[in-house]
């Protein structure tokens, strides 16, 4: 009995005895026959290919070698290297486009704001217009009378203010210009030449130089205009800070002459800067006058004005160099001690002191003195010392004088 089965490859039956079918047997022996033959070929082009091989590494020579390794290393180090960098430019792209995102969600977020902000804004249009103009015509006219009402009292403080300097300055300190000579001003019963400093001794330059601080930084505190130097009154010791430092108005056996002559600058320098802040123009050759300066900027129309005032001169900058001159101030011998010295004179030109009280004694004297020391709102005249010997007139010790001046100027 013959048993039949499926071949392995295409399902056909065929004898028991065997497990293909003939086609299928001569296709196998066909395919491995092939197979056969490609692997002897392939094992045959390896031999030639190292003989060729042997062959070119004859003819090349040790040096190309080394030569082709260096460029193939180079090529691949390059080669690492872009990618390298296509890897940075693939994540700066991811950045790019999350920054994208987030800016895209923060314009829809704007654009949201947007929307509402503008129904808000034509919801409030519309009440606007809904509302009566006669609300804000009344508003605008209340405004207009708080208006001129400001402008009116900012016109009365400024004319409070120059009131309070020229009370300050002409009944309180008593400094107003003399009526008989020419560059005189008298302070406290005191004639003094702003144009000579130099004549006068040293006492009374360095209360003087004191008692003009004092003023500019009582004309600073009234009108409220802050001056670039602290000036630190302290009587015939005043002086001037600035940058840690301390510039004295006054010269002693350890004042250095720079610094006496940086705070006579400092000094007009203050002086200046308050007229220039009410449009007065304060030339080079007249810095150093004080007195003057001073009276002309509480004389001025413009004091005590809110607005600065143009000033038409372009040359109206002062260097240093300009005002430290050796010869326009004479430092006095410190050790030259003149305090009781009594000054007889006649000329103007010639007195420290031109102010001499007409007395019967010196106890009369004194005591005149003191009335003149203790009443600050009195009127006082300047009458200077006649060489005739019929006039009952005595001359005061300098000491005195001093005494009411120092007493005067003391406001503490």
């Amino acid at each position: 009995m013959n048993f039949y089965y499926n071949c392995y490859i295409c399902h056909k039956k065929f004898n028991y005895q065997e497990n293909y079918c003939e086609s299928c047997l001569n296709r196998i022996n066909n395919d491995q026959t092939t197979v056969f033959n490609l692997i002897e070929s392939i094992v045959q082009k390896k031999k030639e290919n190292s003989i060729q091989r042997k062959r070119i590494e004859n003819i090349i020579s040790q040096d190309d070698i080394v030569k082709l390794e260096n460029i193939r290393a180079s090529k691949l180090s390059l080669i690492n290297n872009k990618k390298y960098q296509i890897q940075q430019l693939k994540d700066r792209i991811v950045q790019l486009k999350s920054l994208n995102d987030e800016e895209s969600q923060n314009i829809e977020k704007r654009m949201k704001f947007l929307s509402k902000r503008r129904t808000t804004l034509k919801s409030n249009k519309t009440a606007f217009i809904n509302v009566d103009q006669n609300v804000f015509a009344e508003q605008t006219l209340e405004i207009e009378k708080e208006k001129s009402h400001i402008n009116q009292l900012n016109q009365l403080v400024q004319s409070k203010k120059k009131s309070l300097v020229e009370i300050l300055t002409i009944k309180i300190l008593k400094f107003k210009p003399s009526p008989k000579f020419e560059n005189h001003f008298n302070i406290i019963n005191i004639l003094f030449n702003d144009f000579d400093f130099k004549k006068y001794p040293k006492d009374i330059i360095f209360i003087t130089l004191g008692y003009i601080a004092r003023i500019s930084n009582l004309l600073s505190y009234f009108l409220g205009v802050v001056m670039p130097n602290e000036m630190i009154y302290k009587g015939s010791n005043t002086y001037i800070q600035r940058y840690n430092k301390k510039y004295p108005l006054f010269y002693h056996k350890s004042t250095q002459t720079s610094d006496y002559q940086k705070a006579l600058h400092l000094l007009g320098e203050n002086i200046s800067f308050l007229r220039y802040f009410y449009g007065i123009y304060t030339p080079v050759e007249s810095y150093s006058h004080f007195l003057t300066n001073l009276f002309e900027l509480i004389r001025s129309p413009s004091l005590g004005k809110d607005k600065l005032t143009n000033i038409t001169s372009s040359s109206n900058t002062v260097t240093n160099e300009e005002l430290y001159n050796d010869e326009d101030w004479e430092l006095v011998d410190p050790n030259d001690d003149d305090i009781d010295v009594i000054i007889p004179s006649t000329n103007v030109d010639q007195v420290v002191l031109d102010e001499y009280i007409p007395t019967n004694n010196n106890n009369n004297s004194n005591n005149n003195m003191n009335n003149t020391t203790n009443n600050n709102m009195s009127n006082s005249t300047t009458t200077p010392v006649s060489n005739s010997p019929n006039e009952n007139t005595s001359m005061i010790p300098r000491r005195n004088s001093l005494l009411a001046l120092k007493n005067m100027i003391r406001f503490k």
